[in-house]
Order: structure tokens, then C-alpha cells, then sequence
């Protein structure tokens, strides 16, 4: 039976600091399931199967989130000099947990690296390094830290797609820059359902699976945009039914 307020599960980040390593999370994640009308669970980095398990029976749904560069060795490529290199423990978590998410058809939304994990789970492949600087015209997917407000760019959101249920419409849409990778081979069982003008792939769904999205930018810090704000709405009602 579902909850009146649904839970929705978060994976953390594990961070070097100089307390040692410290389990992280910006607040705009779970702040966006609060103002949708969730309520936000917490996950540390669990690798152990009846753990994962355990978590996953206390909760409806689950917010996957960004973080640093997945090992290229996981699809079967070279890390790049140019990858910050996720915490082993919980890139080794976060597969562990797709696995289970994909198996119960768990409503999910995972973003930016989640979303790259998400591909690199159903085999697909990673652009490692998409240009940050280039000529004029060419479009800049990633913000530099000095740069405020942080740049934004266009996708185009397919027609019929679930991910334009829950945006509200398809078209086009204005989105923040954020990432300097993205998806390359796209991986079995996913429909590519909104890309940037230069073709790089913005969006995916999980054909078959009642609501599993995956968008490439940060719409937890588009607090405020409408259509940004519908899409965790959307989490949120998923897990009520």
C-alpha cells in the first residue's frame, strides 16, 4: 500500500575532506522532493545486497544524483587525464543499486552522472570530455566554477515521451550547463528523449519501465522554473499510485 506521503530514497557522495572522507549531499536535492510534497530518505554507499534490499523495501521511489566521472574501465574504455574519478565505494554502490531499482521497476529519476551510470548499466558507452572551452558558436555543456549565473543552453524534448509528460510539454527548453561528459553509445531498452542543437543526448527513458528518466542537466537547481519543479511533482505522484 502506498504511503500518503511517499518516501523517496537519495544516494550521498563520498568526499575527501580534512576530517577525512565524509558522506555528502548538496541540499537543493533533497529541499526539491520537500517542495513536491515527498518526504526524503537518505542512503549511504551500500554495496551489500541484503542492505540494498532492506533500504529499497522502506521507500517508493528514488532520486539518484550527480557527482564525479565514472571510470572509463567500466565501459571499456582508458580514463582520460581529464576525469575526476568517483569514489570507488560508491560508483560500486550506485551499480549495484540501478541493478535493483531497473529489477523492481521502482519510479526513479536520476540525474547528470546518474544518468551516465544509467547508460553505462544497460551497456551503453560515456563521452569522456566534451569541449569546455571552444570556438564562438560552439555550445558549452559545462559552467566553470567563476562563472555566475552558470550558462544554460537549449534541448529539444521529444514529442510523446514520458519525459515530456511530466516537463509538461515537449519542445524546446532552456537547461544549465553543467557537465563536460555525456552520453555516447546509447545502451540497450533506452530511448534518447531530448538532445542539445550539437546532438549530444540531454535526456533518456527506460522503454518498458513505468516511469525511469534520466536528464543530463541539474533541474534541482531550477528551483522556480515551472516546468523543472513538475518533474519532481511528477516523481512524487508516480510513487503514490
Amino acid at each position: 500500500m502506498a504511503r500518503s506521503i511517499p518516501t523517496i530514497g537519495i544516494n550521498t557522495g563520498l568526499e575527501t575532506s580534512g576530517w577525512g572522507l565524509m558522506t555528502e549531499l548538496r541540499p537543493a536535492y533533497w529541499e526539491a522532493i520537500l517542495h513536491a510534497g515527498g518526504l526524503p530518505i537518505l542512503m549511504p554507499p551500500l554495496t551489500e545486497p541484503t542492505q540494498l534490499d532492506a533500504f529499497l523495501d522502506r521507500v517508493d521511489g528514488y532520486l539518484m544524483i550527480g557527482g564525479d566521472d565514472l571510470h572509463a574501465e567500466r565501459f571499456g574504455g582508458v580514463t582520460l587525464p581529464t576525469v575526476v574519478p568517483l569514489e570507488a565505494r560508491r560508483e560500486e554502490s550506485d551499480f549495484r543499486l540501478l541493478d535493483r531499482l531497473l529489477a523492481r521497476r521502482m519510479p526513479t529519476l536520476a540525474i547528470c552522472l546518474a544518468c551516465q551510470e544509467l547508460n553505462v548499466a544497460l551497456g551503453g558507452a560515456i563521452l569522456q570530455d566534451l569541449p569546455v572551452d571552444g570556438p564562438e558558436g560552439v555550445l558549452r555543456h559545462f559552467t566553470r566554477a567563476r562563472e555566475h549565473p552558470p550558462l544554460e543552453h537549449p534541448v529539444e524534448v521529444s514529442e510523446g515521451s514520458r519525459l515530456a509528460s511530466a516537463l509538461g510539454h515537449a519542445g524546446t527548453i532552456f537547461v544549465n550547463s553543467m557537465h563536460h561528459q555525456a552520453i555516447g553509445r546509447l545502451g540497450r531498452g533506452l530511448r534518447r528523449t531530448a538532445w542539445a542543437p550539437d546532438g549530444v543526448t540531454e535526456a533518456v527513458e527506460v522503454e518498458g519501465q513505468p516511469f525511469f528518466l534520466g536528464v543530463q542537466w541539474h533541474p534541482e537547481r531550477m528551483a522556480g522554473d515551472p516546468a523543472q519543479e513538475k518533474l519532481f511533482d511528477t516523481l512524487v505522484t508516480k510513487c503514490l499510485k
